[in-house]
């Protein structure tokens, strides 16, 4: 079991040592490519604009044919009250029965 605990150690310690290592070469990365964090920010917070905006688009286009389904069935429904009432009425008519 300690012999374990050095093994996890030794290998958890060389795992961050190589993160470190990666998160700096993509740093260096990125400030070549972007020039500066600043600029990084600016282009991240644009990007993200842009997907929450298409976000936000797609799902008021998804809204509005929901809606337009939700509204065409409620005509349809409409109509279809109406034409049980009238056959109802015409039923009662037939039979003798007053409308009231």
């Amino acid at each position: 079991a300690v012999y374990g605990s050095f093994v996890r150690e030794g290998f958890l310690r060389r795992g961050r040592d190589a993160v470190g290592s990666t998160q700096s070469t993509v740093s260096s990365g990125i400030n070549a490519e972007y020039g500066d964090t600043k600029k990084m920010e600016t282009k991240n917070v644009q990007d993200l604009t842009l997907v929450v905006n298409k976000l936000l688009t797609d799902m008021q286009g998804k809204f509005q044919v929901m809606s337009d389904q939700i509204i065409g069935r409620i005509d349809e429904m409409g109509t279809r009250l109406d034409e049980l009432e009238r056959n109802v009425g015409e039923l009662m008519q037939q039979s003798g029965i007053e409308d009231s």
